[in-house]
């Protein structure tokens, strides 16, 4: 139960972290980037919101993804004990 307790509490955090990536209204940073992305370069018309989710998106399931393989391999399998 204690390992168990441990991926659970770990596995909110990175989803929680991972989820945040892929909005640009997810977390502060991403928004300050698409702002200063559009005062920088005047040419550049902007990030909309479809656009930075495209690409945030498979990044972030390749972090999920990842991020179970850690788990699994760190709480759950018993051949490594």
């Amino acid at each position: 139960e204690k390992r168990y307790g441990k991926a659970l509490l770990l596995s909110v955090a990175y989803g929680a972290n991972t989820g945040g990536t892929v909005t640009p209204i997810g977390t502060g940073p991403n928004a300050v980037l698409v702002g200063m992305l559009a005062q920088l370069f005047p040419a550049f018309e902007g990030i909309s919101f479809l656009q930075w989710t495209m690409f945030a998106l498979p990044l972030a399931v390749l972090q999920g993804l990842g991020t179970f393989g850690y788990m699994y391999v760190r709480f759950v399998d018993r051949r490594l004990e």
